[in-house]
């Protein structure tokens, strides 16, 4: 009896941590983040990461994490700028760190995009 009832509670927690992956990879793919960039933004590794997404690994010590990234949404709409959510949202400091570090990591793509294009020798130098 007992070990029909662990292997129910093994089963539960393997359905769950797949519905939380697919979540966590689709809210990632939506906001066009690398694995590498979101475990930057919540500070832990890449494989943990894939790890999420896969479903396996989620541990309870993570849930928190993936709650606030799940749960983020832009209060303006998709069109709004990171500054303007950071300003005007409740939140926990874990997202407006993650966030943060988001908008750092969103401003330097910009402003390698732009010396590329302006054909800046500097950047492929790695000046």
């Amino acid at each position: 009896m007992h070990n029909e009832v662990y292997l129910k509670l093994i089963e539960d927690k393997k359905a769950r941590d797949s519905r939380i992956g697919k979540a966590v990879k689709q809210k990632r793919v939506r906001l066009l983040l690398s694995q590498r960039e979101l475990a930057s933004i919540l500070d832990v590794s890449r494989s943990t990461i894939s790890g999420w997404e896969t479903g396996c690994g989620i541990s309870d010590g993570n849930l928190g994490k993936i709650k606030d990234f799940l749960e983020f949404e832009m209060p303006c709409g998709e069109n709004c700028n990171l500054e303007t959510a950071v300003g005007s949202c409740e939140m926990s400091d874990g997202t407006r760190d993650a966030l943060l570090r988001l908008e750092k990591i969103a401003t330097s793509i910009v402003y390698l995009t732009q010396s590329v294009l302006q054909g800046d020798k500097s950047i492929s130098n790695g000046v």
